[in-house]
């Protein structure tokens, strides 16, 4: 197998891998110790085509996962535990991320929805009304802006202009799989290699927006339980992203 084919499965499985919080970057180097047998950092970067300092994070993080292992300490060389072995472990933790989904959202969700007067909107909107709320929720004051960006279409001069000109009133942190240029010097900013959607996070809104084949849609809510999830979500994906 060459380095062709591990790109093409490492595509197929990444949208998958990115709700686990696992970058293409750390399949391939999975997927390369995995055909190719044990290697060096240096031997794994040759590979990769990156530069040694960032295979040193890629494999640091396949270790906490239990997805690989040193055999010797000089130099480290590293070697892939078996994919069925991987496959249990991953399988494993989809089942309690459901788990504790249905266990954190689900239900206290359906008990509150029988109440008879919910003190929450939930909204579905689409096209461009999307971009109409993305750049009313950045014009409002508020103390954190934690946005998304995975979409072109949410990329336009106005909405740069609004999230350049809330840093200086407000903490905002940008999470993009889309390189940001010169202009936005001064946002804390970090990039993942794939998300799901995109979005807004503020104290009091949340703003979901995957694409669809109609375009784009947003799930708009103030309900305090989405906004914490969404907010402990994001600095989950914070915390993997690459500055």
């Amino acid at each position: 197998m060459n380095n062709g084919t591990i790109d093409e499965v490492v595509n197929k499985v990444s949208r998958f891998a990115s709700f686990m919080g696992i970058s293409k970057s750390e399949l391939k180097a999975y997927s390369i110790l995995l055909v190719y047998g044990e290697m060096t950092a240096k031997d794994l970067s040759r590979r990769m085509n990156i530069s040694y300092t960032k295979v040193y994070g890629i494999v640091g993080k396949l270790e906490r996962r239990g997805w690989i292992r040193r055999i010797s300490s000089k130099p480290v060389r590293y070697i892939a535990f078996p994919l069925k072995e991987v496959w249990i472990k991953s399988k494993r933790e989809v089942e309690e991320k459901i788990q504790a989904f249905e266990r954190d959202l689900i239900e206290p969700l359906s008990s509150l929805l029988s109440s008879p007067t919910p003190l929450y909107s939930v909204m579905v909107i689409s096209g461009s009304q999307v971009i109409h709320e993305v750049k009313r929720i950045l014009s409002e004051p508020k103390t954190k802006f934690l946005v998304a960006i995975s979409l072109e279409e949410l990329l336009n001069e106005e909405i740069r202009n609004l999230l350049i000109s809330s840093a200086y009133r407000s903490i905002v942190r940008v999470l993009s799989t889309v390189k940001l240029g010169k202009e936005f010097r001064g946002l804390e900013i970090r990039y993942l290699d794939s998300m799901f959607g995109s979005g807004i996070i503020t104290n009091d809104l949340i703003l979901l927006v995957v694409r669809s084949g109609q375009g784009i849609l947003g799930l708009m809510s103030d309900h305090q339980y989405f906004i914490d999830l969404g907010s402990v979500y994001f600095e989950y994906l914070w915390n993997q992203a690459r500055p």
